[in-house]
């Protein structure tokens, strides 16, 4: 069995513990030797107790640097991570599985690279999206894993913590001669059909405003993000995670009724 230290980064800006991140911390259990979750949001004394029936150690820290920060702050506490074969950093930005789910990890930890995650992007030149990432033993212990942790800094927005940490680690991982996988590859270019089906699916005469801007999106947009235009993609592929961000905010303008639909409870996330 491949033993893995998990640390996952979470925030809540309500504070506390929602269901569904509990829901999500004891899926992972039974796959990680070791689970260890790093938060910015604040605990009480029974928020701490909960969390603590699932995961090994619980760090609590300022709400700073986002969750490139709390990685940091993770590693330095795992450090020099001793008897494992994959570390794994993974965050609370998806809802999920919301299906079965048990061989995922194994079909990531069987992938021939040095750097292995979930789903690639290509927005910003090709990366692994940051939602969950696994070091295998000879990337966790490189010198230039090192480097780029100690690197880290707070961001003055997210978009720069995207382009300096989560595309510029990638870029740091590969001149360093290591190798990088995903499970999910999407395509580099979405064709004009692919994308006028992409808006077939999501358009709706109840609301031509947010369909036409839909269109507009899909119009201009060079590369498209697959958590958010293609999530029934990866859910065909066996990777049963929705992106938060697409149900609570939908900056696409898509038809997220579609989701609701097929996963009801998602209507209130957390």
């Amino acid at each position: 069995m491949t033993r893995r230290c998990l640390i996952f980064a979470h925030f809540n800006p309500q504070g506390g513990v929602a269901a569904d991140l509990m829901d999500t911390l004891a899926w992972y259990r039974p796959h990680v030797a070791r689970l260890v979750l790093v938060s910015t949001s604040p605990f009480s004394s029974r928020d701490r107790e909960t969390l603590l029936t699932v995961c090994d150690d619980v760090i609590e820290r300022d709400n700073t640097g986002y969750d490139f920060g709390s990685w940091k702050a993770g590693i330095e506490s795992e450090m020099p991570l001793h008897g494992f074969d994959e570390l794994v950093l993974a965050n609370d930005s998806v809802v999920g599985p919301l299906a079965p789910a048990d061989g995922l990890l194994d079909r990531v930890s069987a992938l021939p690279q040095d750097v292995c995650g979930l789903v690639a992007n290509w927005e910003r030149g090709w990366h692994i999206q940051s939602w969950y990432v696994s070091y295998k033993c000879r990337a966790f212990q490189s010198e230039v894993f090192a480097r780029f942790w100690a690197s880290i800094e707070p961001c003055d927005s997210k978009q720069d913590l995207i382009e300096r940490y989560e595309v510029g680690l990638t870029a740091a991982m590969r001149e360093a001669g290591l190798t990088l996988g995903a499970l999910y590859q999407p395509p580099r270019h979405v064709s004009l059909p692919r994308r006028l089906a992409i808006w077939a699916r999501n358009a709706s005469l109840r609301e031509p405003d947010r369909s036409r801007e839909n269109l507009r999106i899909l119009w201009h947009l060079r590369t498209l993000n697959p958590t958010h235009f293609l999530w029934r993609d990866l859910l065909r592929s066996g990777i049963p995670f929705i992106k938060r961000e697409l149900i609570n905010s939908n900056p696409h303008s898509l038809n997220v009724q579609r989701i609701f639909s097929r996963y009801p409870r998602l209507r209130s996330p957390s």
